[in-house]
C-alpha cells in the first residue's frame, strides 16, 4: 500500500507547480482508477475463494445398492398340480389314550337262564324213586332277569376285575361272584373283549317244597364271555355280552327229614346262559 500512494505523489508532484491541463486530469485518474482496481481485486479473489466451496453444491452421491439386489434370490421351488402335499398330522391330545384311565366300572342288564343239573345231579333235586312234591328238595332250573356289575383295573390291553351277578328266577335266585381276566384290544371306538373267570356261586330264596327246614346250595362257578364295546366318548362306552357259566354246586343235608334220602347232601353239575347289555365308564 505504501508504494501505491508514493506512485500517487509522483503523479500529483508536478501539480504543484504548474497549472494541470484537461490531459493531465485524465492521465491522473487514469492512473488512480488502475491503482484501485488492483488494490480491491485481491480482496474479492480471496472471499470469493473462502465463500465458494459453501456457495457450491455438493456432488451428488450414488445411491446405494438395493438390499434385495445384493444377493440372488433363492430359485422358486416348482409346484406339481394334482399332487397332493405333505402335511403334518394334529398332535393326538394325551387324554385320548386309552391307557390313562386305571379303572372301569361296567354295571349291566340282561336276561338269563340256569340248569343247576343239566349235565349231572347226584341226590340233588329230586328222589329217583319218588317224584311226589314233598321229595322235591331243590328246584334246579328256570329263567329270568339277570343284574350285576364289574369292575376293576385298565392294564394296557387286559383288564383285571370282579364280576358280581344275579339271576331272578320265579322259583329260586342264583347269585355269582368271580374274579376274571379279560382281554380287551381297541379297534378304533370299537373293543371286542374275551372274558374268563372263576368264582363262587350260591342259590337262594328257592321253592323248597313242602319242606319246613331249608337246605343250602352253593359251589364253584368257572365263566367265559364274549363281548362288544363302542366307545361313544374317552369316558362312556356301550356294549352288549354272551355270558355262560359252569356250576358245580353242592347241596348240604335236610335236617327236617332225617329219614329220608333227602337227609343226605347232595351234588349237581349244570350250567347258566346270559345275555346282557352295559354300560362301561373308565376312570
Amino acid at each position: 500500500m505504501a508504494s501505491y500512494f508514493t506512485n500517487i505523489g509522483r503523479v500529483l508532484a508536478p501539480f504543484g507547480r504548474h497549472q494541470p491541463d484537461s490531459s493531465v486530469w485524465s492521465g491522473v485518474v487514469t492512473v488512480l482508477a488502475a491503482m484501485l482496481v488492483a488494490s480491491v481485486a485481491p480482496v474479492a479473489a480471496a472471499q470469493s475463494y473462502g465463500t465458494g466451496a459453501a456457495a457450491r453444491p455438493a456432488p451428488a452421491q450414488p445411491a446405494p445398492a438395493s438390499p434385495r439386489y445384493a444377493s440372488p434370490p433363492p430359485p422358486a421351488q416348482p409346484v406339481q398340480r394334482g399332487a397332493a402335499q405333505p402335511s403334518t398330522p394334529p398332535a393326538r391330545p394325551a387324554d385320548d389314550d386309552s391307557t390313562s384311565y386305571v379303572l372301569y366300572i361296567q354295571p349291566f342288564v340282561g336276561g338269563a337262564y340256569a340248569h343247576l343239573t343239566a349235565l349231572d345231579a347226584s341226590n340233588f333235586d329230586i328222589n329217583s324213586t319218588d317224584t311226589a312234591a314233598e321229595d322235591v328238595v331243590v328246584t334246579s332250573k328256570g329263567s329270568g332277569l339277570r343284574y350285576g356289575a364289574a369292575a376293576g383295573l385298565n392294564l394296557l390291553f387286559v383288564h383285571l376285575g370282579a364280576r358280581l351277578a344275579f339271576t331272578e328266577t320265579d322259583a329260586f335266585t342264583l347269585g355269582t361272584a368271580v374274579a376274571e381276566v379279560a382281554l380287551v384290544p381297541r379297534l378304533g371306538p370299537i373293543e371286542p373283549s374275551v372274558r374268563l373267570g372263576i368264582g363262587y356261586a350260591w342259590q337262594g330264596n328257592a321253592n323248597y317244597g313242602n319242606y319246613t327246614e331249608q337246605t343250602s346250595v352253593y359251589g364253584l362257578a368257572l365263566g367265559a364271555g364274549l363281548g362288544l364295546d363302542i366307545r361313544l366318548g374317552q369316558v362312556v362306552g356301550i356294549g352288549a355280552a354272551v355270558d355262560a357259566d359252569l356250576l358245580n354246586m353242592s347241596r348240604s343235608t335236610d335236617l327236617g327229614n332225617a329219614t329220608t334220602i333227602d337227609a343226605q347232601s347232595g351234588n349237581a353239575v349244570g350250567v347258566q346262559v346270559a345275555v346282557t347289555g352295559h354300560l362301561t365308564l373308565h376312570i
